[in-house]
């Protein structure tokens, strides 16, 4: 009985979801019936990163993905790579959110996989979010910000400790506890991270090396194709 309740709150979902894109589609002047039949599939693609049975996190997604359009457009296809790192995210939040303080468990509070990333700031002992507040002082004190413009930022990483905050919910081998990654890298040239709408991602400067958050290779013109032009001119040729 309880799971009919739960497909019964995901049907609503995914109803609430397809109107909106309907209406999307009217506004953008595209076909509506085949912008909605193909955000249907992109839609249940988005819905398998919910770490849950009972779709907890499903209205979210919804919202997360609508944002999505707000950005790109409605027929935009959120990538392999965009989906891993908001999977990772969300099973992150939702294994610390019983830690969480009362007030900060509320999944609405966060609008996108950076801000679940720093949800772990919020845990109930105080002890571990002096030890967060602490890490995040000494990695910003090892960073460079050489762009900031909501929701795009560029970040040059000067320090081990900068490379494991930056990396945290990442699988960058950078963001391991050691220092020997990072060093690896970084005595052959500037090692950056660049925040995006749809996640974060790390480039090599020497080796051009980009990198997504689970680690696979991606493309610097497609990540960039909607940035602001002063950070395309910083990283395009």
């Amino acid at each position: 009985m309880a799971r009919t309740s739960h497909l019964k709150r995901i049907d609503s979902v995914i109803n609430t979801h397809l109107h909106a894109a309907w209406h999307r589609a009217r506004t953008e002047r595209l076909d509506q019936m085949s912008s909605v039949r193909i955000e249907q599939n992109m839609f249940e693609l988005v819905l398998t990163c919910d770490p849950t049975r009972t779709g907890r996190y499903a209205a979210w997604l919804g919202r997360w993905r609508r944002r999505m359009w707000s950005i790109a457009g409605l027929r935009t296809m959120a990538s392999i790579e965009n989906l891993d790192a908001l999977r990772l995210a969300l099973k992150q939040f939702d294994s610390i959110r019983p830690n969480l303080l009362p007030a900060n468990r509320d999944i609405n509070l966060y609008a996108n996989v950076e801000e679940l990333l720093e949800a772990q700031t919020f845990l109930k002992s105080q002890d571990v979010r002096a030890a967060r507040a602490s890490e995040r002082a000494t990695a910003h004190a090892g960073s460079t910000i050489l762009f900031d413009k909501d929701p795009w930022r560029l970040v040059r990483l000067n320090t081990a400790e900068a490379a494991r905050w930056w990396g945290r919910g990442t699988r960058w081998c950078t963001s391991s506890r050691g220092p020997q990654a990072f060093d690896a890298y970084s005595s052959q040239g500037a090692l950056l991270v660049l925040l995006t709408p749809q996640g974060r991602y790390q480039l090599a400067t020497r080796t051009g090396e980009f990198m997504n958050a689970v680690d696979r290779p991606a493309r610097l013109t497609e990540v960039l194709a909607t940035a602001p032009s002063p950070l395309r001119q910083m990283l395009l040729p």
